[in-house]
């Protein structure tokens, strides 16, 4: 299957470290995988210092894999209908979870009880993180960092609009943070 991010692509950009592949057995429906199910499976996550991806690859039953689980011991309240959403890993503030059944992608920030839709898919995160990290690796030696800026922003909201939707998404506050020189 063909994908808009591939696994050596985040090889090269978050090195051979930076890459986590979702075990099989985090499956919602094992007989027929969807689309962001295989992704996780065939493609993975970025991980370094701004995505931090749930799985401990050195002992990948460590977290419970179901966001109500997840979430429990640290007493945050999780909406029932997430109870079974898949946790991806943690975004800046945010704790990152797959509704399986909608592909939809949402953060759960820390202190607040409300959650939001970030992604319309495990794919989208994996382009804008890439996207990201192309634009953090590109700014030292360009020339109009403002202008890099606007691309890669322009270049996530063409593939998925969805991260800057809602002002409070952490996508719009890393950008607001880029324009002002503290990111």
């Amino acid at each position: 299957m063909s994908y808009s991010v591939s696994s050596d692509e985040i090889i090269r950009l978050f090195g051979l470290q930076g890459i986590v592949l979702f075990p099989r057995e985090a499956q919602h429906d094992p007989a027929e995988p969807s689309r962001s199910m295989r992704v996780l499976h065939e493609v993975g996550l970025p991980h370094d210092d701004l995505f931090l991806s749930r799985v401990d690859v050195a002992n990948p039953g460590r977290d419970s894999v179901y966001l109500g689980e997840f979430l429990e011991p640290t007493g945050r309240t999780c909406p029932a209908e997430a109870q079974k959403w898949l946790v991806l890993g943690y975004f800046n503030d945010s704790v990152l979870a797959l509704d399986p059944d909608t592909e939809n992608v949402y953060a759960f920030p820390e202190g607040t009880s409300r959650h939001l839709l970030v992604h319309r898919d495990v794919e989208s995160l994996i382009y804008g993180l890439c996207a990201l990290q192309t634009y953090h690796v590109e700014r030292d030696s360009t020339d109009d960092e403002e202008a890099l800026a606007q691309q890669t922003r322009s270049r996530i909201e063409q593939f998925d609009s969805t991260p800057f939707e809602d002002p409070a998404s952490e996508w719009n506050i890393i950008f607001e943070e880029i324009q002002e020189g503290s990111w």
